[in-house]
């Protein structure tokens, strides 16, 4: 068989597999990872990646009767369907990662795998971002735990960042108007930074809109503060 870059993903389905039995099992044996790491060294010796993806079932039965011999499934016809609805969302991190084989990411995912104190910031700096399917992951892994994880709160506008985007808009963006919000800000942002890190976010806000504003992104703008 041909070799493809992205079975190095393995080690990963393997970890992340391993987290939805635990979860679904609430067992945090060290036998389940070794059950799902002879499972997957028994797929890994005769499937692609592109065929491990189309077969969820056979993987599901694989992971079970192996872990199955290491510890008590209460349901093993639930276990099975938990770790079917979880491998698209593993896939979506491995493609993320490993788009195809012999990519460049493929040093830069190395390091990343070997940074213990920020992996994902690693990847995120070379343009590999995958908090959103790993946040997907987790509020899997909630709700088959039986957990309830609260959805990060959206940010809202200050008022006071707010009315000097409208005024701009009410002002047409003429160029007297943006030079004068730009001094506005900056000054706002200078203020701040004697209340920070308490004031990180209003900081955020005003430096975004002045960016903005300085790109000359108006339709962007509005869509953000209008």
């Amino acid at each position: 068989m041909k070799e493809d870059a992205r079975l190095k993903g393995y080690s990963l389905i393997h970890g992340l597999l391993a987290l939805i039995v635990a979860n679904h099992e609430s067992t945090y044996h060290p036998s389940v990872g070794h059950a799902i790491g002879d499972a997957m060294d028994s797929l890994n010796q005769n499937m692609s990646y592109d065929r491990l993806k189309e077969n969820p079932d056979m993987i599901a039965q694989f992971v079970i009767n192996h872990v199955t011999k290491e510890i008590p499934v209460a349901d093993k016809e639930k276990l099975k369907q938990a770790i079917k609805r979880g491998l698209p969302l593993i896939f979506k991190i491995v493609d993320k990662m490993w788009p195809e084989p012999n990519h460049p990411n493929l040093k830069v995912i190395g390091k990343a795998l070997h940074e213990v104190d920020d992996p994902v910031g690693i990847l995120k700096r070379n343009g590999i971002d995958i908090e959103p399917e790993l946040e997907e992951f987790r509020q899997f892994l909630a709700e088959i735990s039986g957990r309830k994880l609260k959805k990060p709160k959206s940010q809202t506008i200050p008022p006071e960042v707010l009315a000097i985007a409208k005024g701009l808009k009410f002002a047409d963006y003429s160029d007297s108007a943006l030079k004068k919000a730009e001094e506005e800000i900056l000054s706002k942002i200078d203020s701040l930074l004697n209340s920070y890190p308490e004031a990180v976010e209003l900081i955020g806000h005003y430096a975004t809109l002045l960016r903005l504003i300085q790109r000359k992104e108006f339709k962007r703008l509005e869509e953000l503060f209008g």
